[in-house]
């Protein structure tokens, strides 16, 4: 990773942030995007280094903790492991491309929200799965596709200025 790539990173990791925590006005039907973990999927899955992308997860998982009113160390965690297992992922069975990224973002997705709907039921919450999904989970899934696509979009053709956008077969890193 040279200084502009860094730099990309931290510019984009900054503006998620103030997108996801500044503007709560920018909600549909009270679910808002997911900024950091959307640019936490399209880093891993763009980065080749496993240290980048983690070390990058991390600073985006504690902000998103930090941040929000959800148990502290949730995001932090569920970030590390979606990076770590994409990165392996992208290396030994899949290609780089837009599909592969969509599907990352929508098992990690479900599974961050799964995990931490299990705990407020621990909670003593009065909780239904089936409201939870179809109040917050799939609005807030649906909002932040477009963004994931346009991350996926920004890295692919700025980051590593790789004009192969393909959607079915493999792109490689750093062309």
């Amino acid at each position: 990773m040279n200084w502009k790539q860094a730099i990309m990173n931290v510019a984009t990791l900054l503006f998620c942030f103030v997108m996801q925590f500044s503007f709560p006005s920018l909600r549909l039907f009270g679910a808002a995007p997911n900024w950091l973990f959307c640019f936490a999927v399209c880093l891993s899955v763009s980065e080749p280094s496993v240290v980048i992308s983690v070390i990058f997860s991390v600073i985006a998982g504690l902000l998103c903790d930090f941040s929000s009113n959800m148990f502290f160390g949730h995001n932090t965690f569920w970030f590390i492991v979606v990076s770590y297992l994409s990165v392996f992922f992208i290396r030994k069975l899949f290609s780089r491309n837009i599909k592969t990224t969509i599907v990352i973002f929508s098992v990690g997705f479900l599974v961050i929200k799964a995990a931490y709907y299990f705990l407020y039921s621990f909670v003593g919450e009065n909780f239904s799965f089936f409201r939870a999904l179809w109040s917050d989970f799939l609005p807030s899934f649906g909002i932040s596709l477009p963004i994931l696509a346009v991350l996926y979009f920004l890295y692919s053709r700025f980051y590593y200025k790789n004009p192969d956008i393909r959607i079915s077969r493999k792109a490689g890193f750093g062309k």
